[in-house]
């Protein structure tokens, strides 16, 4: 009960806080700040502290001690401390180092939710069309478990002390709060160093060039260096949710979606667009080279056949006035 408490008034806490820059720096002007789903946010901000998290610590205490199994080393107070030559670095380093590479692997643990099976768990993260800071929290728990365990037992294999990773994951919980809100800053001449609210609300775009892009937790040069970074001057998303997955609007609805294997839909990412999109697309005259460029890297199924199949027809097209000149020609002679 005290926890549930506590969760309350720091939802009260940051409402008026985040609320309030929402409503002097808008990213979407004239979004209402209470939404037709704003009920099931709050159901996640119930269950997530006291489920997932819960959830999270026994299964991550378990690998730690897994993992230090493997290692040769017994779980023990001395453990906290970290091992090996990292902890005769500076502290100052060790943090820096800490960070980056828990960035790197958050980056590649983000981009394989964005595939295959493991998007409809992520699907419920991203089916928000109204994107403000209360949605931060709709994370189903296996993406959220898996998301923050990766870098936490990567980290531990390689020695950074366990105190220092107990503020890691609440860093990343509360910075991402921020990113997701309904706020246009985008940190001017930093926004290739750290990451802003404008920067992640790209990744939840609908919109095509937005799609699969801005994984990195915290630092957007780590998508710079894998070409994954987008982030236009001048413009910001408008629309948010999930392109070809049917997400369920409620709360329970959203825990069993990715368990369902009725839903087919759910075997795409948002940013993989249907095949009959791309040759809407093709067909509309837009198949230059950039876009094809752009459809190659999506993997689609069956877009090298389609590819090949349209430029034939194109070429028939473009074919069939000459044959008919050639023929009126003939029959004027």
């Amino acid at each position: 009960m005290v926890q549930i408490f506590g969760i309350l008034i720091a939802l009260a806490g940051l409402s008026v806080l985040l609320y309030t820059l929402e409503r002097l720096f808008p990213s979407v002007p004239g979004q209402p700040w209470r939404r037709r789903d704003s009920n099931v946010d709050m159901l996640y901000w119930l269950f997530t502290p006291l489920v997932t998290r819960t959830i999270l610590k026994i299964v991550g205490v378990a690998g730690v001690i897994v993992v230090l199994g493997v290692l040769g080393r017994q779980a023990g107070p001395r453990i906290a401390e970290g091992f090996g030559p990292l902890v005769w670095q500076p502290l100052w380093l060790l943090l820096i180092e800490m960070l980056l590479l828990g960035d790197l692997i958050g980056y590649w643990t983000h981009r394989w939710f964005h595939r295959s099976r493991q998007w409809k768990f992520h699907a419920v993260h991203h089916s928000s069309t109204r994107l403000d800071w209360l949605s931060t929290l709709r994370v189903h728990p296996v993406n959220d478990v898996v998301s923050k365990l990766v870098p936490a037992l990567v980290l531990v294999c390689l020695g950074f002390p366990l105190k220092a990773l107990a503020g890691y994951v609440p860093l990343l919980t509360f910075y991402a709060i921020l990113l997701h809100a309904n706020v246009d800053w985008s940190f001017g001449p930093l926004r290739y160093v750290i990451a802003s609210p404008q920067f992640h609300r790209w990744h939840h775009t609908t919109e095509e060039q937005g799609l699969n892009k801005n994984f990195a937790p915290l630092f957007p040069f780590v998508d710079l260096a894998f070409g994954t970074f987008h982030m236009p001057r001048g413009r910001r998303p408008e629309r948010f949710g999930t392109s070809g997955t049917q997400v369920p609007e409620t709360f329970l609805g959203q825990l069993l979606f990715p368990f369902r294997s009725d839903s087919a839909e759910g075997q795409s990412s948002v940013a993989r667009p249907s095949l009959d999109a791309v040759v809407a697309k093709c067909l509309a005259g837009a198949e230059t080279r950039k876009v094809r460029a752009f459809i190659d890297t999506l993997n689609v199924p069956g877009w090298p056949q389609t590819a090949a199949r349209l430029r034939v027809d194109r070429d028939k097209e473009a074919e069939k006035p000459a044959r008919e000149s050639v023929a009126a020609d003939y029959d004027q002679g």
